[in-house]
């Protein structure tokens, strides 16, 4: 009898032996080295890449792109591209080991969530010393606001050094150190990252959902975004003021501990009782069986 009703559950709630636990989605992707969702929480996005909260001590979280509605990426994802870290007028970095030797890339994503023209922000990214976007103007080349943009970067380890764009590059005594260092104008940012074993090529659909970034920062191969990612207009949420006058030295925004306070959820309720409500006479039938 019991049997009977948890097939009757597992049927109207959808759930499959095959749905992966919490502790399998923490483990999910095991060619990723790390992922960090900067300024924000831990994170499981639909390819099955765990992203760490972010426990960097310098520089400052904000999840002031909470009020976007981001596009070109899917609504589940989005929260990669609403938090942030900047450094306010100074570099910050991120360090970790050094993995071992072999073929890895990079994916860096940024969205401008503030700016509403080029030239507003711009600064560089660097790898162990090596510059990877020089002058690097998110929203010049995504094409707008509260757009989602990822930067792929192909990196060969070997013992001696690390090569990226058919450069050669220190090893830095076995630190990944990656820098967001301020340029010409405003400050540097990055939303999230991580690093994966292999080459673009082996990253299956994850590539091909958005725009790649090879060698140069003004070469770029524009893909299709993939069916399931909602490419969806900018939307601004309501009372949020958002006026070029509300922020000024501290542009990107000021850091919240909860990105989603303050939103309406009551409307979650209704769907919850009307399912309780159609559950209990049909379990009492089926006890009753």
């Amino acid at each position: 009898m019991l049997i009977r009703i948890f097939i009757f559950l597992s049927f109207l709630f959808g759930v499959k032996s095959s749905d992966l636990t919490d502790s399998e989605l923490a483990s999910a992707g095991p060619d990723v080295v790390f992922a960090v969702n900067s300024g924000g929480k831990e994170h499981v996005d639909i390819d099955g890449i765990h992203y760490d909260a972010d426990t960097l001590s310098s520089g400052i979280g904000s999840d002031y792109g909470t009020r976007w509605i981001i596009r070109g990426i899917s609504q589940a994802d989005m929260i990669l591209y609403q938090t942030e870290r900047y450094g306010l007028d100074n570099d910050f970095s991120y360090e970790f080991r050094l993995p071992e030797p072999g073929d890895y890339v990079l994916v860096m994503k940024f969205c401008e969530v503030y700016f509403q023209s080029p030239n507003q922000k711009i600064f560089d990214v660097i790898l162990n010393g090596h510059i990877i976007l020089s002058e690097f103007d998110i929203f010049a080349i995504s094409g707008g606001r509260a757009v989602a943009y990822d930067v792929i970067t192909p990196i060969q380890i070997t013992p001696e050094h690390m090569i990226i764009n058919e450069q050669l590059v220190d090893l830095n005594n076995g630190v990944f150190k990656l820098t967001l260092s301020k340029g010409a104008h405003d400050n540097p940012k990055i939303n999230a990252f991580y690093l994966k074993r292999g080459t673009w090529e082996n990253l299956h659909g994850i590539a091909q959902r958005h725009r790649i970034l090879n060698n140069e920062f003004n070469q770029e191969t524009i893909v299709d975004i993939d069916e399931h990612h909602d490419e969806q207009p900018p939307f601004e949420q309501e009372d949020q003021d958002v006026s070029e006058d509300s922020h000024t030295k501290f542009a990107s925004g000021p850091a919240a501990p909860n990105p989603y306070e303050g939103q309406d959820v009551s409307n979650l309720y209704l769907p919850i009782v009307v399912t309780v409500i159609l559950i209990i006479p049909v379990v009492f039938c089926l006890i009753k069986m």
